[in-house]
């Protein structure tokens, strides 16, 4: 699942008053709760955190404007980042909560598209896992 973390503070083209973080986590939580996932792990890419750190850091928009529940610094990417990743967490947890010890896992990356060399770790980690999830299946 791909998230543009540079998505914060922009709304929709279609209604021009949703966020569209806020658009991405219901789209998320659809598919998290969706039947045919309910057993699946999922893999969130949180992209464009270049941009995402240019806006914190250079023109210092507050993450606090757009979620007054956010208590990390002005500016610190990694709190920043991280605040956003839990709600994703949070999200992907309440949807399993009833498969108790059984439930899949969430496995997040901080991503920039155009380096290509962040993509080619990021792809090679995915590969694991997917390799790992297929031959844990084939011992069951």
């Amino acid at each position: 699942f791909v998230v543009s973390l540079d998505d914060f503070d922009k709304v929709l083209l279609e209604d021009n008053k949703t966020n569209r973080m806020v658009e991405a986590l219901n789209v998320f939580e659809y598919i998290a709760t969706c039947p045919f996932f309910e057993h699946t792990n999922i893999i969130l890419l949180l992209n464009k955190k270049d941009l995402f750190l240019h806006k914190m850091r250079d023109l210092k928009v507050n993450l606090k404007d757009f979620y007054p529940e956010y208590d990390g610094s002005s500016g610190d990417y990694r709190e920043a980042v991280n605040f956003i990743r839990q709600k994703f967490q949070a999200v992907f947890d309440k949807s399993k909560e009833h498969l108790g010890d059984d439930k899949p896992i969430l496995e997040c990356y901080n991503t920039v598209a155009t380096d290509t060399e962040n993509v080619k770790n990021v792809l090679r980690s995915c590969r694991k896992i997917i390799l790992n999830e297929v031959l844990n299946a084939l011992h069951e």
